[in-house]
């Protein structure tokens, strides 16, 4: 497709089903309205059709995983390969651009701006699970009237747009996309290679609908899966998110160095809010519950859950309890009047099962042991404590002192605790990012996972 940029675009996609392809057509539908050059890769259901229907180029053959996820390193390639244009950018196959993105991409791409590394921006989260500009509706007042009522900015290590030079990311490591921590090693790359990290908020909008991770296979794939598990090790600890990396703001067209009164400005400007986050959330989830199937439900809800920082158990009795009976209007009408109810609410419906394991746990006499001291443990302390279940310790790399919240349970150290640990009296619950890691460890003990470790 023609285009008045000396940019182009290029994403991947999930297959054209359910709710997937609703989030994807709108998304595609934005970039082809302004007019964007994109290419599409991927072979996934409908992939093609799209390209056909929205005039973008397609590249099927990618390079993917062992999982037959796509790696981001061949697509940067094939872009490189099949664009001559100076400015190239990945953006997520659900992000909705509008106009104030089409003027931003014209101010960063000009050639009187002297830059050279990675452009992007904060996205706004939305309920948008329905086509938009049906019924004769125009599509832009459509998309404004959402973000009116319920947009909110994300954190700023939620990345979904890379506009870079033609000269970084030359030698990429294999990630596959979609999973955790090959974004913010892009942000770091490009930060680490002297390069500009140019934070365009303030004059760019990133649409983003909210959502579960059902379609990928769920939030233990998105962290804890095989793909996920190699991004870690891949990365390396190489990691950076936009507030740390940021080098300028694109404000009101111009480039401007970002000193700490702009970093103070822009964070007032971008300034999250989790309520407001999870509300548009709890309306999404109530008005579309009656047609999910329960898998994609409880992952919904986790990653609602996860938007307030509650816990919710990544891997372990993920699907579990089922969500018949749950009274899903009450519960979105509860979340506009006390969203610290509403969410203590849906964890405790979506994680009964889980309480009950740990319950049963005490009355046969096991010890609850969390892996972990870190902001995942603190989430968990703050549901055991709720419910009536105090744990018996924590084991961490090194001991240390008690967790505020829990400042009885003393915190020993993974030595002492290996060698003490016995799968008949410890129930394991890793509170980690690294639960893999941690299950194997203790696998290697004779520990059983569900049985004596939980994730």
């Amino acid at each position: 497709m023609p285009s008045d940029l000396p940019l182009t675009l290029f994403s991947t996609f999930k297959p054209f089903q359910g709710e997937p392809a609703v989030f994807q057509q709108n998304a595609l539908r934005s970039w082809a309205l302004l007019g964007l050059d994109v290419i599409l890769f991927g072979d996934e259901d409908g992939v093609e059709a799209a390209a056909e229907t929205y005039g973008f180029r397609h590249f099927p053959a990618v390079e993917r995983s062992e999982n037959g996820v796509p790696l981001v390193s061949s697509m940067f390639g094939l872009a490189r390969e099949n664009s001559d244009a100076p400015y190239l950018g990945y953006i997520n196959g659900d992000i909705i651009l509008d106009t104030r993105s089409h003027a931003a991409f014209q101010d960063l791409c000009c050639e009187s701006k002297a830059w050279r590394g990675l452009a992007t921006a904060r996205r706004r989260n939305l309920p948008l699970d329905m086509p938009l500009g049906e019924g004769g509706n125009d599509f832009w007042d459509d998309l404004r009237a959402v973000d009116r009522e319920y947009g909110c900015w994300d954190r700023s290590n939620a990345v979904d747009l890379f506009l870079f030079t033609r000269d970084i990311y030359t030698d990429i490591p294999p990630f596959a996309v979609g999973r955790m921590g090959w974004d913010n090693w892009l942000i770091w790359s490009a930060h680490n290679s002297g390069g500009d990290v140019i934070d365009a908020s303030a004059d760019m909008s990133l649409f983003h609908p909210i959502h579960g991770y059902h379609a990928v296979g769920g939030w233990h794939q998105l962290v804890q899966g095989d793909d996920a598990v190699r991004n870690r090790q891949l990365m390396d600890g190489r990691a950076m998110n936009l507030d740390d990396a940021v080098t300028h703001l694109l404000k009101g067209g111009e480039l401007i160095e970002a000193d700490l009164a702009a970093r103070d400005w822009l964070a007032a400007q971008c300034a999250r809010d989790p309520e407001r986050e999870f509300v548009a959330g709890c309306v999404r989830l109530a008005g579309a519950s009656a047609c999910m199937e329960h898998r994609a439900l409880v992952d919904a809800a986790y990653t609602l859950l996860e938007r307030v920082e509650r816990y919710f158990p990544i891997m372990s009795l993920e699907t579990a309890d089922g969500t018949n009976g749950f009274d899903w209007d009450g519960f979105a009408r509860l979340s506009k009047r006390s969203p610290v109810k509403a969410a203590e609410m849906l964890q405790d419906f979506v994680l009964a099962g889980f309480a009950e394991r740990l319950l049963a746990a005490k009355r046969q006499g096991r010890e609850i042991c969390i892996r972990g001291t870190g902001g995942l443990a603190v989430r968990l302390v703050d549901f055991l404590l709720r419910r009536g279940i105090t744990p018996d310790m924590f084991v961490d790399r090194i001991a240390g002192s008690p967790l505020p919240t829990a400042p009885s349970v003393p915190v020993i150290s993974a030595e002492v605790f290996g060698r003490m640990a016995h799968p008949g009296r410890h129930l394991v619950i890793a509170a980690s990012m690294h639960a893999p890691e941690i299950g194997r460890e203790y696998q290697a003990l004779g520990f059983l996972p569900e049985r004596d470790i939980l994730y």
